[in-house]
């Protein structure tokens, strides 16, 4: 059996940590930018890549247990990780898919989950996520060999992250390990968990292919908005505000606002930009679109909107004076 001379093991990981966590960094860039183009909408990045370089302590322990090692410092191909955390097993394979087709590294191979190697029936825990080793271009900067720079990417969603959590506390722990009975409870949960994935990736799917008048009205507003705040970030469309607003009003007149909405912020696109510019540091209402249809409805139903105004009644002054029309009207 091939002995491991562990101080050296230890000395040449340690020389190589900083270029690990630059290659790390590097790879985390590359996910990250990938992220904010592929999924506009936020809720679904649970986690932007981090990467984190393995312990001195955790990688002399790993080499220590696998004698096999012909080259610990080469064969161990998780040195450095970063993790990507989503939101639905579509996300994931989005992200699995750029992972493997990226232009930006070499794809090495898919790694294989560590739990389910101390696990005596790894087919009950199939649930597991995403494991993919990268390595540099022969054209990345660097005085090492970059074949020592493997990164281990995992792409996993929020619920196989919370499994993997617990599975990792238990499994780890010998006397618990054991139990047949926490084995059973664990494929059990892996099982629920992996239907309320499915669950969820039919409702995204039904979402996207049902565009109702209420999300259409949504967009109309974020398009126009942008027009005034060129920088707006429609993940910040606060609905709960919107709704305080929108539901003072009936059906009909709602379809009458989103049919006449683009005209009338045309007209009175000036006023309507410089106010919300204005106001927008002081004011929650004016960093929303739907500050269009507060514009709106004081042009086209003052009574209404003053009966049942849902926000603070120096909002309502903004509204009015940027429109040029006197509180008189509302006395």
């Amino acid at each position: 059996m091939r002995s491991i001379d562990e101080h050296k093991a230890k000395t040449d990981f340690e020389g190589l940590i900083p270029t690990l966590s630059t290659w790390g960094e590097y790879v985390d860039n590359v996910l990250n930018e990938y992220l904010a183009t592929a999924f506009p909408s936020r809720e679904h990045i649970q986690q932007n890549a981090c990467h984190r370089v393995k312990s001195v302590e955790s990688y002399c322990e790993k080499v220590l247990k696998r004698k096999s090692y012909a080259n610990p410092l080469l064969d161990t191909t998780d040195k450095v990780g970063t993790r990507v955390i989503l939101l639905t097993r579509n996300d994931v394979k989005i992200i699995s898919d750029f992972v493997f087709e990226c232009e930006k590294w070499c794809f090495v191979q898919r790694s294989r989950d560590s739990l389910s190697e101390i696990i005596e029936n790894p087919e009950m825990f199939t649930y597991q996520s995403e494991h993919f080793i990268v390595k540099p271009l022969d054209n990345y900067d660097t005085a090492v060999d970059r074949n020592l720079l493997t990164c281990e990417i995992q792409v996993r969603t929020i619920l196989q992250h919370a499994y993997a959590e617990i599975s990792h506390d238990t499994m780890y722990k010998k006397a618990v390990s054991d139990n047949p009975k926490v084995k059973r409870m664990l494929a059990s949960s892996m099982a629920l968990i992996e239907a309320a994935d499915e669950k969820f990736c039919q409702i995204y799917s039904a979402m996207a292919s049902e565009q109702t008048p209420a999300m259409e009205f949504q967009e109309i507003l974020i398009s126009l908005y942008k027009e005034c705040v060129s920088h707006y970030d429609e993940n910040t469309y606060r609905i709960d505000i919107a709704n305080m607003l929108l539901k003072i009003f009936s059906e009909d007149e709602r379809n009458a606002i989103r049919n006449d909405i683009k005209d009338f912020f045309i007209s009175e696109k000036e006023e309507i930009a410089y106010a919300i510019n204005k106001y927008r540091p002081e004011s929650v209402l004016f960093c929303q679109p739907v500050i269009l249809v507060a514009f709106y409805g004081i042009v086209n139903y003052q009574q209404k909107l003053q009966d049942e105004w849902p926000f603070s009644y120096e909002d309502f002054e903004r509204v009015a004076h940027s429109l040029d029309i006197s509180m008189e009207n509302f006395k």
